[in-house]
């Protein structure tokens, strides 16, 4: 029994040193740590202020992350992000569409010796 104090002491020393914020996390210092690659992504962008940034994999798919603070709660946080996210998927991004008094680009020529 002498030996299961101590022991469950250090456990639960450990426990609360792990639930106090590091103090490199984004909610510590209020920015993210965008690194300039993850995994298949690379950095494309990042917001002076820390609160966002923009990464690109190689097909061209692209994710952003953003430090969000919760404001008037979590539904209502969360509310906010589901419409700008609806709004940013309604309008046509300007590569993707061709201007009404242009037309589209001709075709490519065959390379050269291709049958």
């Amino acid at each position: 029994m002498r030996i299961l104090a101590p022991l469950a002491a250090s456990a639960l020393a450990l426990s609360m040193g792990a639930c106090t914020a590091s103090p490199n996390t984004a909610i510590a210092t209020g920015r993210l740590d965008c690194p300039v690659t993850s995994g298949d992504l690379t950095r494309v962008s990042d917001a002076p202020d820390g609160k966002s940034c923009v990464y690109k994999e190689k097909d061209g798919a692209e994710v952003t992350l953003k430090l969000v603070n919760l404001q008037g709660g979590l539904d209502a946080t969360l509310n906010g992000l589901e419409a700008e996210l609806m709004k940013a998927a309604a309008t046509p991004q300007a590569a993707a569409t061709t201007a009404p008094d242009q037309p589209p680009a001709p075709p490519a020529p065959p390379a050269p010796g291709a049958t």
